[in-house]
């Protein structure tokens, strides 16, 4: 199988674009007033327990866990590494609580079980559940001390466990040959994973690919220079997950580790614009996406994206114009 290139992973990110965002602006100069206030309760997932019976967690009987989802695949133990997403929120007031790693674009959390990364409550539940099992767990807010929350409020959580591996199955290599071609199938199977959208299961792969490259001490500069080429591809792709999730600070750091290791990649050059953009910082951009058009002028997605940018800039001084003095180079 071949390496996806840059068309094939170009991002198609959903956003609003520039002349629609000169559209809104100029519609809230009109509006006398207008004052838009931060959803403290907003969350893309559901909490939803009616008609599900609680179970109850051994160490803590004040806790009970509602199972919502019963996936099928490995279970989580004590010697796993799982990947995660999380919500917790006030049962009272539904007030959101730490969402960081639990909305449905966001990127899960790794931690191996039995090293205390997690509260008590949630690693207790994470071994009872098995690879896509989805779960309420409702507990007093005594047993989470570090959230800011009154003792009143139950704390509600909840948890999804991604993926579980066996952290015995890790393997110590010995020679640079067959960590690459492990590295190599690795790769292809987050491939495979982004083709099919699946970018929790493109992402995990991804990165344990990379976790297989750095946990390799290299010998030599050529097996350090053989371990920078085998990393390049994963940070560009890592980039496209990123991207298509809308994580762009993220993307944007993997793309500038891939193009510090290769300054003329058209393709670390376009996902570092990319990322860039989508931030509002265009200026950056703009030359990013240019010298990836450059590097690859017959690349109509790069070209594209150059011209976006091109109009971004043009709507953005145009916005500046409208703004109250005092109140210049405001537009994010």
């Amino acid at each position: 199988m071949t390496i996806p290139n840059a068309r094939d992973f170009a991002p198609r990110v959903a956003r609003v674009t520039p002349r629609e965002q000169l559209k809104q602006f100029v519609q809230q100069q009109q509006i006398e007033g207008l004052k838009i206030e931060p959803n403290g309760t907003d969350t893309d997932v559901s909490f939803d327990r009616s008609n599900i019976s609680p179970q109850s967690i051994t160490e803590h009987p004040s806790v009970q866990k509602y199972p919502l989802i019963s996936g099928a695949g490995a279970p989580a133990t004590t010697s796993s590494t799982v990947a995660v997403r999380y919500v917790i929120r006030e049962s009272i007031g539904h007030r959101i609580l730490d969402d960081l790693h639990g909305r449905k674009n966001s990127t899960p959390l790794t931690i191996d079980l039995g090293e205390d990364q997690l509260p008590s409550v949630m690693e207790e539940s994470l071994l009872t559940m098995r690879e896509g099992d989805v779960c309420i767990i409702t507990s007093p807010p005594n047993l989470f001390p570090l959230l800011s929350t009154t003792h009143e409020n139950s704390i509600e959580i909840r948890l999804e466990l991604v993926s579980v591996k066996d952290k015995s199955e890790e393997k110590v290599y010995d020679d640079i040959t067959s960590c690459i071609s492990d590295v190599e199938d690795m790769r292809k199977e987050g491939n495979e994973h982004f083709k099919s959208k699946s970018w929790d299961k493109a992402e995990i792969t991804y990165l344990q690919a990379m976790e297989k490259l750095t946990s390799y001490d290299a010998q030599d500069d050529e097996e350090a220079s053989t371990i920078d080429r085998n990393r390049f591809p994963l940070l560009t792709n890592l980039s496209a997950v990123l991207l298509k999730r809308e994580d762009y600070r993220r993307a944007e750091v993997y793309a500038r580790e891939a193009v510090k290791l290769d300054g003329n990649s058209a393709k670390a050059q376009w996902r570092l614009g990319q990322s860039l953009m989508e931030q509002g910082r265009l200026e950056e951009a703009r030359e990013c996406l240019v010298t990836a058009a450059k590097l690859e002028p017959k690349d109509v997605s790069i070209r594209k994206d150059v011209k976006e940018v091109l109009e971004m800039m043009k709507i953005e001084r145009e916005m500046e114009k409208l703004r109250p003095n005092g109140m210049r180079g405001m537009f994010k």
